[in-house]
């Protein structure tokens, strides 16, 4: 409890350990900015004089003002994988009422924040999935080229697409041991999601947050132009590059 009682507690408020819009403490160079509180969506400006300058983490700036005009492309995918991994972190000790956890969103929360790692720490190179950065040193023992499009292919994209995994390959809550087994030829073949929390967790505490640099929209949305004739977008492009080929359902492929 901290009491404001004199001109010098005032100003000590502005460098107070935690946010104050969610309470989480800052991690080391965690970027900040200052939050005007009492908020006025909440308080009478007579209630609020003087204002209190309290620091936030930045991708809660502008939470009552548009997004995309208060927060930049970087802030807004920091602030997206930091909720990915702590959602995958709640999935991860949630225990199912017949045993076991959440492994299923927990594994496609770590891989889609491995995904979003993988664009802002890696040079763009056009691919809509940067799964290619478990072949990185910054995720500890490196995956191949060839095992990291396997993830992809065989986790990721089923988990994500179509509610399923790839035949003969499983989960593990196991926070021990290393996060993915291979079998006799190198696929992967399991994957502990447990551990795999803590190598996506820790890599992403190794990235130089003011140096990440996710690709614009612009960059990585599909033009509608672009498509085979025939062809038709199933959802919106933004969203995803699925699209239906012709003689097939919307949003389905043979």
């Amino acid at each position: 409890m901290i009491a404001i009682e004199i001109q010098r507690h005032f100003r000590e408020t502005a460098n107070l350990p935690f946010c104050h819009w969610c309470g989480m403490n800052f991690p080391p160079q965690d970027p900040t900015n200052g939050g005007v509180a009492p908020s006025s969506h909440t308080f009478d400006i007579r209630d609020r004089v003087p204002p209190g300058i309290l620091k936030t983490h930045t991708t809660h700036a502008g939470w009552s003002r548009t997004v995309a005009a208060e927060k930049s492309l970087r802030e807004q995918a920091i602030g997206v994988i930091d909720e990915y991994l702590r959602a995958a972190d709640i999935c991860i000790k949630t225990a199912k009422p017949g045993g076991g956890i959440l492994g299923y969103p927990a594994a496609l929360l770590l891989l889609c924040a491995t995904d979003a790692i993988g664009h802002g720490a890696l040079p763009d190179n056009g691919q809509f999935t940067r799964l290619d950065v478990l072949a990185d040193p910054l995720f500890g023992p490196a995956l191949s080229a060839d095992q990291a499009r396997q993830v992809k292919n065989w986790y990721r994209h089923l988990l994500a697409h179509t509610g399923t995994m790839a035949l003969g390959v499983h989960l593990e809550p196991d926070a021990q041991g290393l996060p993915f087994d291979f079998d006799s030829t190198g696929a992967p073949v399991l994957i502990r999601v447990g551990k795999l929390h803590e190598v996506v967790r820790s890599a992403w505490g190794r990235v130089n947050k003011v140096m990440f640099n996710p690709p614009s929209a612009s960059k990585t949305q599909p033009a509608p132009t672009a498509l085979p004739p025939g062809w038709d977008s199933s959802v919106s492009s933004a969203v995803s590059g699925v699209v239906s080929m012709p003689g097939y359902p919307r949003g389905r492929t043979p």
